[in-house]
């Protein structure tokens, strides 16, 4: 069994002044469109008591007339944090397969075929994630790994699960750090998933706290990590990000670090 994580918080219906963003409505029709697969799929999907447009009000109706099983947790009176709710939700989970996914992207079969195909062994598979850079634009750009990653519930396991942080764009560079090195990570350079475009403003990003001390502390930390990465020759750096993408024999596990600071050049 393929099982889909999500964590969520206000972004099935996201007002903009470019108008509303029906962004996991867009997400959940896009995976409806991908049955059937080689393997039975469940939805596993963690929400922060979202009021945007409550889930437990149309998500299970709009999942009523297809083959996914969907598991709907609300995590109550907590502040937000992408790595808890999908250890939580991985938690739930009863596939083999841990598919983490964010609730902003639009899901495509190729994608989902490859995870099952490539994680049944310990190893994980980044999808290239093409985002869109502006609204109602054509413009995109590409990232060889980040916060979507499909792996073998035993990889996930034996790496110690998610960070728990509370500040976006730490826990997957984390997390990749911990499976570098240990186990094989794949990428298909033609293959990948598109990430819809949405605002970056603070509200957006549920960072409505003011984090501790400790917290802090590892912010810095990190961020002072790849800030020296990313000091690196920039053009160096995409062109290795390229020729590594575009080499469809390499495990990609030395993704890391030149990702890292392709990272950092993209704002990510």
């Amino acid at each position: 069994m393929l099982s889909i994580c999500v964590t969520i918080k206000n972004r099935s219906m996201v007002k903009t002044d470019r108008g509303v963003l029906p962004l996991f409505p867009d997400f959940i029709s896009s995976l409806k469109t991908c049955l059937p697969l080689k393997e039975s799929v469940e939805l596993i999907v963690t929400d922060w008591e979202s009021d945007d447009y409550p889930l437990n009000g149309w998500l299970p109706n709009a999942l009523e007339d297809c083959d996914i099983d969907l598991h709907l947790i609300t995590l109550k009176n907590g502040r937000f944090s992408r790595g808890k709710g999908l250890n939580i939700a991985a938690e739930h989970a009863n596939g083999d397969i841990l598919f983490f996914m964010d609730a902003d992207l639009i899901v495509n079969r190729q994608v989902l075929h490859f995870a099952l195909d490539m994680c049944k062994d310990k190893s994980a598979y980044y999808p290239i994630v093409k985002y869109q850079t502006d609204f109602q634009s054509s413009n995109v750009m590409y990232h060889p790994g980040g916060g979507i990653v499909a792996m073998n519930k035993q990889v996930f396991l034996d790496v110690g699960m998610w960070p728990e942080l509370y500040k976006h764009g730490f826990e997957d560079t984390l997390l990749h750090d911990k499976l570098d090195g240990k186990f094989k990570i794949w990428v298909s350079p033609s293959i990948d998933i598109f990430h819809q475009w949405h605002p970056m403003t603070k509200e957006f990003k549920n960072l409505h706290y003011t984090p501790n001390q400790q917290e802090e502390s590892q912010y810095r930390a990190v961020e002072e990590h790849y800030r020296r990465l990313a000091n690196k020759d920039t053009e160096k750096i995409k062109k290795q990000v390229v020729s590594i993408i575009n080499d469809p024999n390499t495990t990609h596990s030395k993704l890391n670090p030149v990702v890292k600071g392709y990272n950092k050049l993209i704002g990510r």
